[in-house]
């Protein structure tokens, strides 16, 4: 069967092309059966991805592993070329859920939103829109995962990007009047609040990191007890807005992460020193009055 049936039925070149290099298919992952677990020559869990040699996914996957960066946080992974499909082979991370982010106060969320932004202004810098925020598609090494892990380079407290399926290169960058009307063929987590006619895709990333990260939060405050400040959520909120054109770019909220973050930090003293509810008020305020600036 091929790529694009329901389930996909892995062709002999492949299982060669992974057997030469000693790594032995697992388990399924997803119900296409195009994701599998895998165990290296150490023993090492593993993932290896199937896709097809004239995908967009590819496309965007290749171009990403070229430029290297530190702003750059596509997951690491070897490229295995086969007749008519490429094999993504890379390390098992944790997928992001409420309860493996290593909660240490707000600085935790803020840490998050600061590597997401910076992700995802990388991408829509070299006109690629990743089409599909979500925390399934975000991962991090665990406690559990090896100190070295060659040929990939992991670095732990990292937060990486996977699953470019409803990705794509697009022949204009943000706040360049770009529209689109597929957004079914190449779907997101989050219905576009401003339907699915007319889609500014860097903007709907935008709006898709803001639903991401109202879940990062509402997941501290269940898990942790760790309640953003007004400021934050209003950021948050911010992104989430309905009307597109209300919601800033990525390159814009790099230099407003910035100023939430030096905010923040330089606030906490107002928690400690008056009641919540006032706090709250001149946090709330405070950031508004900086936000005009930034």
């Amino acid at each position: 069967m091929g790529l694009n049936d329901e389930e996909y039925n892995w062709q002999q070149d492949e299982l060669e092309a992974l057997i030469n290099r000693g790594i032995r298919l697992q388990g399924q992952m997803d119900p296409k059966n195009k994701v599998r677990v895998a165990y290296d020559t150490c023993q090492r869990e593993c993932i290896v991805k199937v896709m097809s040699n004239d995908s967009d996914e590819l496309d965007v996957l290749q171009r990403l592993l070229a430029l290297p960066s530190p702003r750059n946080h596509v997951i690491p992974c070897e490229l295995i070329r086969c007749k008519s499909s490429t094999l993504a082979f890379m390390p098992l991370l944790r997928v992001l859920s409420g309860h493996i982010i290593p909660y240490h106060g707000v600085q935790s969320i803020l840490d998050f939103m600061t590597q997401m932004v910076e992700a995802l202004d990388f991408m829509h810098e070299h006109y690629i829109a990743y089409s599909d925020v979500a925390n399934l598609n975000i991962v991090a090494p665990s406690k559990n995962t090896p100190a070295e892990f060659p040929p990939f380079s992991i670095t732990r407290g990292r937060y990486y990007i996977i699953d470019f399926g409803s990705s794509r290169v697009l022949p204009k960058g943000p706040g360049e009047g770009l529209l689109v009307g597929d957004f079914f063929q190449y779907p997101g987590h989050f219905m576009p609040p401003e339907g699915t006619d007319a889609v500014d895709p860097y903007a709907y990333d935008v709006y898709s990191l803001g639903e991401t990260i109202h879940d990062v939060c509402e997941a501290a405050r269940h898990r942790a007890q760790i309640q953003a400040p007004r400021s934050v959520l209003h950021l948050v909120n911010t992104l989430r807005s309905p009307d597109p054109s209300r919601r800033p770019t990525m390159r814009q909220l790099v230099g407003i992460t910035r100023a939430i973050c030096f905010w923040v930090s330089n606030t906490t003293w107002l928690y400690k020193v008056f009641p919540a509810i006032i706090a709250d008020y001149l946090d709330y305020y405070g950031w508004r009055l900086i936000r005009v600036f930034v």
